[in-house]
């Protein structure tokens, strides 16, 4: 089961790289006198786009083969037959292990995966 991010995250991240984007390019062809500076916009857009990107096409969750994974780089990883305890504390889902702790913000969640994540 995959649990997804919010669509107004995800085309949030689009808008905010649309609008780095636009500003980069202002300040790096069009000002009087261009600086090294001026091109971090280019690279903020980028990083936008980027996490557009995943956030898009790829889950904020995956709950299969007995786990539950955190889809980032260095997301964790719980073992569903190691949990000890689940709580529920101001919207976020806090699953724990003897070793490990995994909170989930149901506010990145998208709504019908919260349905899903509840029945689960």
């Amino acid at each position: 089961m995959k649990i997804n991010y919010k669509n107004k995250l995800v085309y949030a991240n689009l808008f905010f790289g649309v609008v780095w984007l636009i500003n980069g390019i202002y300040q790096v062809f069009f000002e009087e006198n261009p600086n090294w500076f001026d091109s971090i916009w280019l690279l903020l857009s980028a990083t936008y786009f980027v996490l557009f990107y995943v956030q898009k096409y790829k889950s904020y969750l995956t709950i299969e083969g007995g786990l539950i994974k955190e889809n980032w780089p260095f997301g964790k990883k719980i073992s569903i037959a190691d949990i000890t305890e689940i709580k529920y504390f101001v919207g976020d889902y806090i699953v724990k292990t003897d070793t490990k702790e995994l909170t989930i913000n149901t506010q990145l969640v998208h709504g019908n995966s919260v349905v899903d994540l509840k029945a689960a």
